[in-house]
Parts: C-alpha cells; sequence; structure tokens
C-alpha cells in the first residue's frame, strides 16, 4: 500500500503487517472498527482506539466475537448475536476497567457510584464534574 504524496511517499507492507497481527486479530479488524467508532469520533467516551486495540489484541475470545460480527449468518443466528452480544458487553466493561462485572449496566452502576458516592454522610446528592451534574 502506498501512502503520501510528493517526496513524501512510503509504502506499507500490508502481508507482513497481517503476519505480525496473525489471522484472528486481523478478521476481527473491521468489526472492531464499526464497533469504537472511527478516529475523529470514537463511540467510547474517552477511550480513543488504542486502548480499545490492546484489549482485543490481548483476548482471544474478544476476537473470535468480532469475527463473529463480522459473518454474514451473524443477524440470522439469534443464539449466536446473543452469546457475541455478551462478549462484547464483557469487553465494554473490561474497556471501562470493571473487570468484575459481565453486563454494561453494572458496569455503569459501578463507574456512577465510583463518581457521585458522598464522601460523607453529611454531604447531599448533589455533585457537579466535568460540568455535568448528576441529579440531572
Amino acid at each position: 500500500m502506498q501512502l503520501g504524496t510528493g517526496n513524501h511517499v512510503k509504502k506499507i507492507d500490508v502481508c507482513a503487517v497481517y503476519r505480525d497481527l496473525g489471522e484472528n486479530l486481523c478478521s476481527s479488524l473491521a468489526a472492531f472498527h464499526a464497533f469504537t467508532g472511527c478516529d475523529f469520533n470514537p463511540a467510547f467516551y474517552r477511550k480513543g482506539k488504542t486502548r480499545p486495540f490492546k484489549i482485543l489484541e490481548k483476548s482471544g475470545k474478544f476476537q473470535g466475537a468480532f469475527i463473529k460480527m463480522g459473518h454474514n449468518t451473524f443477524i440470522a443466528d439469534p443464539l449466536l448475536m446473543e452469546q457475541s452480544f455478551n462478549v462484547l458487553q464483557e469487553y465494554v466493561c473490561v474497556l471501562y476497567n470493571v473487570k468484575a462485572r459481565k453486563t454494561v449496566n453494572e458496569a455503569r452502576c459501578i463507574i456512577f457510584d465510583r463518581i457521585y458516592t458522598p464522601k460523607s454522610s453529611n454531604e447531599a446528592f448533589k455533585k457537579t464534574t466535568m460540568k455535568l451534574e448528576a441529579t440531572s
């Protein structure tokens, strides 16, 4: 693959990249990109692309779920869809560092508690964090 223009042309050996990354990781990249969003507007708040990719790279289970998500039979098979959905929920929990939980709703509760739990019993439940008020 050739990139750049003029004096700034460089070539990337895509076959070498494929060999280095491995078949499973490369096969999961299309669905991973769709799931995590583009580089300029990522789907996961304050996570970018590097951290989600490193998590994907380390786990064959997550790679398998993304591979299945990219197949034509994914939508036609409700059982396959549910299994992959559960694995992808676990992926999101790991992404947000809530590894003890398996569902996104449980992880959201844990994250909410981390941010908004009062430091003392006298403190009211009204806290503003990053221009967002929890009570709203």
